[in-house]
Formats: structure tokens, sequence, C-alpha cells
């Protein structure tokens, strides 16, 4: 082991070697042509590609090794990039050979570097906009360049980068206004007569995302909210109604726009599910086991300082608030899920009755667990993925909730400001997270318990495997390259899950979305109604 160590340390020093020799002709005005960059190689490496001590791949890693010496070298007398290193970029990308020599897997998942030029682009758009360094920031460039008079128009692309502004709890501790917000509210008040346009998909999900919206009259003079504090406080105060509200009144006076789909043709008729007695054992045994989770959950915050154990006071807030919400949250996409998945054979039943009608079906899933499929197969090794056996089913979310989110790692109690006695969390002397080995125990035991419960289908899998991978198209915005899983039910080798079907794009098409309705405690047995088909919906 000691001489792999070795072996490797050696050929980073001389791929380091080489890209020093390169620095001087990079700074100069030398075109750096292949021979000069062979030269440099055979130098540092004691011989040439063709005796084998190097690769033409590891000659282009050297350059570009070369390339962010010679830029930092560059770099140390000035404090931001200017318009006119974009130019030079571009004139040193000129002096570079074509790098040519590409891997197949490089090609696959297009591993390519980013142009100089377009690198020196993207720094001047981008973090010199949060810098308050100085006088030359991008931020006083801006104001410089527009004038006290401006009256043009700002526009906020994706304008909720800009929502941390107001700082406020994170997950562990209380978080400070971010640097790219702070700087997107001067803009604003250092150029009053400009007009502001903000565009988000996310824009209003969280009042304090709002924080950034100085012009749109919601606090201040004449306004229900004295600052943007008030406004935050008693919004939050009234939750989504509250948001709901806001969003209304925006609407009614012109300052918000939101568009979305017509429907208009759209035919809707509902299709019935009614659950079988097997179906509501299955469901009744996990909501008693999201009972357990959560009772457990609740005592791990004990355990770990998030809550005091004998006055019941909540000692960090942050931790206590992420903890409840991840709960939440992973309780209703898993019971979706499950609804979902009880559907499915009246689901397919009726896709069957379309198609010997001569029509497509379109299905539309809310998830397909794609994030669970991929953690897992990062943690396969290869053998275990040339024999893949996966279990993908809502199951797997629980699981992976209880290894990821449950409150495992340990607090420290300390005095704020206020003289409170507040916790944070706790590391050891090398920086290390430190864990409560009751809390652990705890979670372990729980996934013991949950790996002896009935499996449920995932629905993708199910519909794939009853209909052929053949006669499926999967329309998705992950990589149907990683889809490879099994149903609960499988032992054989994983299934592909995401080849292209030969459909017939003149045929009929019924639409069939899948929602996620909010379950109840326990199922009830009733009629699960949502599943929606309609004639003329296209894909």
């Amino acid at each position: 082991m000691n001489d792999l160590f070795d072996a490797a340390r050696d050929r980073a020093s001389c791929c380091t070697a080489a890209a020093m020799r390169l620095v001087p002709s990079l700074e100069g005005q030398d075109k750096i042509t292949r021979a000069l960059l062979n030269e440099a190689m055979t130098t540092a490496f004691g011989g040439s590609d063709a005796d084998g001590r190097w690769t033409q791949r590891e000659s282009f890693e050297v350059l570009e090794l070369a390339l962010a010496l010679a830029m930092r070298n560059r770099s140390t007398d000035r404090l931001h990039v200017a318009h006119d290193d974009v130019l030079q970029a571009a004139v040193l990308l000129d002096r570079l050979p074509t790098q040519t020599v590409r891997s197949e897997e490089q090609i696959e998942w297009q591993q390519f570097s980013t142009p100089l030029d377009l690198a020196a682009v993207a720094l001047i758009l981008a973090a010199p906009m949060r810098s308050t360094r100085g006088d030359a920031s991008r931020l006083e460039q801006i104001i410089a360049w527009a004038g006290d008079d401006f009256e043009g128009v700002i526009a906020w692309d994706e304008a909720h980068e800009m929502g941390g502004v107001a700082g406020g709890e994170g997950s562990m501790i209380a978080k400070k206004g971010s640097q790219q917000g702070i700087a997107g509210v001067v803009l604003q008040n250092r150029l009053p007569g400009a007009r502001v346009l903000y565009a988000s998909a996310t824009g209003a999900s969280e009042v304090n995302n709002l924080a950034y919206a100085v012009r749109l009259g919601l606090w201040g003079p004449e306004t229900s909210f004295a600052n943007r504090e008030a406004f935050i406080t008693e919004i939050r105060q009234g939750g989504i109604a509250a948001m709901e509200l806001v969003a209304r009144d925006l609407k009614a006076t012109g300052l918000y726009t939101a568009r979305a789909l017509s429907f208009a043709g759209v035919e809707y008729d509902i299709l019935r599910h009614e659950l079988t007695p097997e179906q509501v054992e299955v469901y009744d045994a996990y909501a008693d086991a999201w009972g357990i989770i959560h009772r457990n959950m609740e005592k791990a915050l004990e355990l770990t300082g998030v809550v005091d154990p004998l006055k019941g006071d909540t000692l960090n807030s942050g931790a206590k608030a992420a903890a409840r919400s991840r709960f939440e949250s992973c309780k209703q996409r898993f019971f979706g899920a499950v609804l979902l998945s009880c559907k499915l054979p009246t689901v397919i039943a009726a896709v069957r009755q379309h198609l010997e009608a001569g029509q497509s079906v379109v299905l539309q899933l809310v998830s397909t667990a794609e994030a669970i499929l991929d953690r897992r197969l990062g943690e396969l090794s290869p053998d275990e993925r040339a024999e893949l056996d996966l279990d993908l089913s809502p199951r797997e979310a629980i699981i992976d909730y209880l290894q990821r989110a449950f409150p495992v790692q340990q607090m420290t109690p300390y005095r704020d400001d206020t003289g409170e006695i507040r916790s944070r969390p706790m590391f050891d002397e090398r920086g290390t997270p430190v864990t409560n080995p009751e809390a652990e125990a705890a979670r372990d035991d729980l996934i013991e318990q949950l790996c002896a419960l009935p499996p449920i289908a995932a629905v993708l899998d199910g519909v794939l495997e009853h209909f052929g991978h053949d006669n499926v198209a999967e329309v998705t915005g992950y990589d149907p390259r990683r889809r490879c899983a099994t149903t609960p039910t499988a032992s054989a080798a994983g299934k592909t899950a995401a080849r292209w079907s030969r459909a017939h794009a003149h045929r009929a098409k019924v639409a069939s979305p899948l929602p996620i309705p909010v379950p109840s405690a326990r199922a009830t047995g009733a009629a699960i109604s949502g599943c929606a088909t309609g004639s003329t919906m296209s894909a």
C-alpha cells in the first residue's frame, strides 16, 4: 500500500513539474504547441509517451494545471476580474492546442473543461456581484454605469436567489443575510428611479424569500406593516393562507402575474379504485410504523439535546423544526406513493382498455424514486451491479429518511446573548460531528423493524413489468441511462426502464395524472378517487 501511495505522489510531482515548465510560456506570448507540451512532459517524467511514462490525456490535464497556475500568478495584484480579462483570455485560448484526445467516458458524460474565455465571463457575472471589497466591486461598477438618474429596467431572473437577504433560522443555527441578496437590495435602493422586474418560479413559497422585493410596497409608509421585519413576522404567523392573500392582493394591483397552461377542451373523468382488505391492512401497518417512528424521533430530540428532557424547553429551534419538517415531508411523500401503488391494478386495467381502443396513454407520475436509485447504485460494488437486485418500493424512502435525516447528532448547551440556555452541534477535536449512541441504536432498530414489513410495488416498475419495456416510453428530466431498478418481488437482474417505444404519434392520447392525495392517519377502506383521464391532452 505504501508503494502505491509513493507512486501516486511521484506521478503528481511530475505533473506539477511539467506544469511549472509551461507557466512562463503561458505568461509570455509563445504559442503552446503540441511539441512544446510534449517536451515539458518528457522532461518532467524522464521519458516519452511512447515509453509509457505518460499519456496524451495526462498532458492536457497538465496544461489545465499550468493555466490555473498562470492565472493565479496574474491575479495576485488585483481583486476582481475585469472585461479586459475576457479579451486576454480569448487571445490566450487561441494560443492553446486543441484537445482531441478524449476517452469514451468523457464523451458519454460530457466531461470537458469550461473554455477559458467563458470561465472569465462567468467570474464577472457571478462572484464579483457578491463582493464588497473596495470600490472596484461589480455592484459599484453597475451603479456607476447606470448613473443616479437611471430610469431603465432592472430585471432579476431567478430572483429567489436573493431570498436569503433577511437571514433567518437554519437547520441548526441562525443564518446571516446572504451577500448576494444584500447586493441586490442595495442596487435597488441606490437606483430609486429604476423600474424593477422580479422573475421567479418559487418566489412566494416562503415569506422570507420576499424580503428582496422592496419595490412591491408590501411594507413601509401607507401599508399595514411598519417595516420588512414586521411583514415577515406577521405573514409567517398567518401561514399559507396569509401568503395566498398576499399573492391575491398583488395580482389585484397588477404587480404580480402568474401564467398557467390552458385546460380548454380537456375532458375529465373519475377513475375509482376500491381498496382491498389486503391493501387496507398494509396501509394500517405502515401508519402504525410511522407512529412509532414519530415517538422515537421526539425521544431522539431529547437524547441529542435539541429539547430539554426535564423541562421540555426547546434548546435549538432550527434543529427541531428541521427534524419535524423532514419527518412530515417524508411521511406525506410515502403515503402518497402507497396510495399510488394501491391504484395500480385499476389504472393498468383502464390503460388496457384505451390501448385496445386504439389510443395512446400518457401516465404522469409524481415520483420515480430516481434519487434513491442513484444513492443505491453508488453504494454497490461492480459485482453487485452485475447481479442487480434493488428494492425501490416506497418502503425504501422511509429507510432513506432514517439513514439521512433521523436526529442523531449530539448538541452541546451554551448561553446566548440574552442569557438563555441554547444548544448547538457538537464536534470532536478533529471537527467530526459527535453522534448520540442511544439515538443511533433507536434508528437502527427502526430500520430492522421496517425491513420486516410487507413490500409495496413502485408504480413505474409495476407499469414496466406489466406492459414490457419495449412498449413503454419514459419521458423524464433524469438521465435514462441510470435507470435499472427492479420490482420489490423480483430477484433476477435489474431491468432497464428507459427504452423509448415506437409509439404512434397519430393515435388519440389519454392522459392519466396520478396525484398524491393527503392521507388520513389510517385507511378506511373507502374508494380513492383522483385518477383522471382526458381524451384531448397530449404528451
